[in-house]
């Protein structure tokens, strides 16, 4: 009996050494760039930039495509983001844009072909299960990052980012505008209920289901993967602006006293046919500096070529085909004064340009020319229902 228990405690202790090492092993750190949290400013460049040793996980490697669904899923997860298998004929729409690019470029643009595609296969790919969500893309952008090119530790957009605060942002506020205009339904509403006024239907009767990042590579990521971490604590996230752009960043503070430092986790390696979905409003991503030298041979140097897309689902919060009104459905729609203003303001104060794009996007002409919604008796039956 004591041999028995003399070998089996042998056997165990070679197990937990084994266990040990294969942990220490996976114990990888990474570096990423975090503002200084003893800086106080409003505008912030790369000064104010630390470099920050952070704890990586290896994310797993998709096996096979899986249905929309699932992307949509993982953004309700305990983490929020997952790597998922680009569905193929996707894989050749981002991959005919690939000759877009020039080699002078940092920053490409939103190219308008990826919008169509993308929100097609995210449209289908949840109107089986939500057949009165309505999908959006309100950026896409191809992105060309130098070997040099570092950024902070961020989140899109804070997490309690909603309709209101979108319409606040021209560069969301357009893209939104623009499609709604597009969507035959919400336009017929929006005419026969509000005279025209697509924004003030949008607070009324729209809700918010998720906001999705998608991010794709054109190139087998190198040395600098992106990597994320879920749920960052609301104080170590600082709203700013930076010297080149009036946009707002949510951007991670050094936390470097913390005593349980978030982990982060990343996807090695990752290839084209690959791509990362996440919340947008609870996840922080960066990309990660991690020193390879073990495996130089494997190693692809920056630039990094990538496609990276933001994404709303929405849905009408009440049956729009209850809502009556005696507005005229062959009228026009119309924009607000605060949309003007956003529009105005982009173009640098040109009223002739700003209209062009009204007029382009679909609305011609301004509410304050139209009449004020009337309530009708469907408005205060759903307002009952709610109460």
């Amino acid at each position: 009996m004591s041999f028995i228990i003399g070998v089996s405690s042998i056997i165990l202790s070679i197990a937990l050494q084994i266990i040990f090492i294969e942990a220490e092993k996976n114990n990888e750190f990474g570096l990423i760039y975090v503002l200084d949290d003893e800086l106080d400013l409003e505008l912030i460049d790369s000064t104010c930039m630390v470099l920050k040793e952070i704890k990586l996980e290896r994310m797993e490697i998709p096996e096979k495509e899986l249905p929309v669904m699932e992307w949509i899923n993982v953004l309700s997860s305990e983490n929020g983001f997952g790597v998922f298998k680009v569905l193929e004929h996707l894989k050749h729409k981002f991959l005919g844009n690939h000759c877009n690019i020039r080699d002078d470029d940092n920053m490409l643009g939103s190219p308008l072909q990826l919008v169509e595609p993308l929100q097609t296969v995210i449209s289908d790919g949840v109107h089986g299960a939500h057949p009165d969500w309505i999908v959006m893309t309100l950026a896409v952008e191809l992105q060309k990052h130098k070997g040099d090119h570092m950024t902070f530790a961020q989140i899109d957009l804070p997490h309690d980012a909603d309709l209101n605060y979108l319409l606040k942002d021209f560069r969301k506020s357009l893209s939104i505008m623009s499609s709604l205009a597009q969507n035959d339904s919400l336009r017929t509403t929006a005419l026969r209920v509000y005279d025209g006024d697509m924004e003030q239907l949008v607070k009324d009767r729209l809700t918010l289901i998720h906001l999705m990042k998608v991010w794709a590579p054109l190139e087998p990521v190198g040395f600098s993967p992106l990597a994320f971490t879920p749920h960052p604590k609301k104080d170590n996230v600082h709203t700013c602006h930076t010297h080149s752009s009036t946009a707002t960043f949510h951007i991670l503070t050094d936390n470097s006293h913390d005593e349980k430092p978030q982990k982060w986790y990343t996807r090695y390696d990752m290839p084209v046919g690959e791509m990362y979905v996440w919340n947008a409003t609870s996840v922080a991503f960066a990309a990660v500096c991690i020193d390879e030298d073990d495996e130089e041979d494997n190693v692809t140097y920056n630039p990094i070529v990538s496609i990276d897309t933001l994404v709303m689902i929405v849905k009408p919060n009440v049956d729009l085909n209850t809502l009556t009104s005696s507005g005229d459905e062959t009228s026009e729609l119309c924009y607000t004064k605060s949309f003007y203003r956003q529009v105005l303001d982009s173009n640098g104060g040109d009223e002739e340009v700003t209209e062009e794009v009204l007029k382009s996007i679909g609305y011609p002409r301004s509410c304050s020319q139209s009449k004020r919604p009337r309530q009708t008796q469907s408005d205060q039956a759903v307002k009952e229902s709610q109460s």
